[in-house]
């Protein structure tokens, strides 16, 4: 018996879980993202043919909607969180000097080329040489070279 397109969807949400998760690095982060995929997978549920490789398939779309909100997100800079000290509110001279330190190292990086700064905010999250090369579809040496060449700008600078 031949699985229809939801059961095939359905099947593979604990996967898109996974992947999201893994991309995001965050819970909520995630699960608006793997929401967004299977919407996006529905709504172009025409367009997918049967003799695909489904999980590829979805995995391009939901790697598309993370980089596609990733750019949204650049364009509009980056929102920093900061978090209180201990649950409080109260900060040290230090700690606000080291939080104004770190948004003017943002601001830097957001006027640069989005080119190079997009592979450098994503290092700087924590993903790795390859991940970023698939996330932004990209070659493994072209992000290395990237992240290279911000790392000298941010020398100068620093």
């Amino acid at each position: 018996m031949k699985s229809t397109f939801e059961d095939e969807l359905v099947c593979m949400i604990p996967r898109l879980k996974n992947f999201a998760f893994r991309l995001t690095r965050n819970i909520e982060n995630s699960e608006d993202l793997l929401s967004e995929t299977i919407l996006q997978s529905l709504k172009n549920k025409a367009k997918y043919k049967d003799d695909t490789n489904f999980k590829g398939w979805i995995t391009t779309i939901m790697k598309n909607c993370f980089v596609n909100n990733y750019r949204r997100s650049v364009r509009h800079g980056i929102q920093l969180e900061l978090e209180d000290v201990k649950g409080n509110n109260i900060c040290t001279s230090r700690e606000i000097d080291n939080k104004v330190y770190l948004n003017q190292i943002l601001d830097f990086i957001n006027n640069q080329d989005k080119k190079l700064s997009i592979p450098m905010i994503l290092f700087s999250q924590g993903f790795k040489y390859e991940e970023i090369s698939e996330i932004l579809g990209i070659p493994l040496g072209t992000v290395k070279s990237r992240i290279f060449i911000m790392r000298e700008k941010l020398t100068k600078i620093l």
